[in-house]
């Protein structure tokens, strides 16, 4: 395929086995513990598990998934100051490793994952939260 997917099984069908595996892994959790109100969506050519915003056309995401060339990323959006050293330190305390960069935790294969810590800042998410987060981050 050339030039990046349109839908989430075109993101899923180019990954590399073990980064497939991952991916699929790492989506079955999000979808598992995402909220009411959130949705999944293809967004800069990641996927993206936000709440529509303001127009409606746009989505606010509070997290994504990236295939960069020798990694792939977790990113997690609109974590006020200092939330993603909290985020990182429950990741470590898995024992999973935690290689971070740009609010995100980059991995190759499934064994990199910390899914109980996905799941837990996913289900906790709420939209109106998501939504106020991002709009203090505005006002700074």
């Amino acid at each position: 395929m050339h030039g990046p997917a349109e839908t989430v099984e075109q993101f899923l069908a180019v990954l590399p086995p073990q980064r497939r595996t991952a991916a699929v892994a790492l989506r079955a959790t999000i979808l598992a513990t995402l909220p009411a109100g959130f949705q999944e969506r293809l967004q800069y050519g990641m996927l993206s598990y936000g709440v529509p915003w303001e127009s409606g056309v746009g989505m606010l995401a509070l997290v994504s998934v990236a295939n960069h060339g020798p990694y792939m990323a977790f990113y997690f959006n609109c974590v006020e100051s200092g939330g993603e050293e909290a985020l990182y330190a429950r990741w470590r305390a898995s024992g999973t490793p935690c290689e971070t960069g740009s609010r995100a935790v980059r991995f190759g294969s499934l064994d990199e994952l910390a899914l109980d810590v996905v799941a837990e800042f996913v289900g906790g998410a709420s939209a109106s939260e998501l939504k106020a987060s991002y709009t203090r981050t505005l006002d700074r």
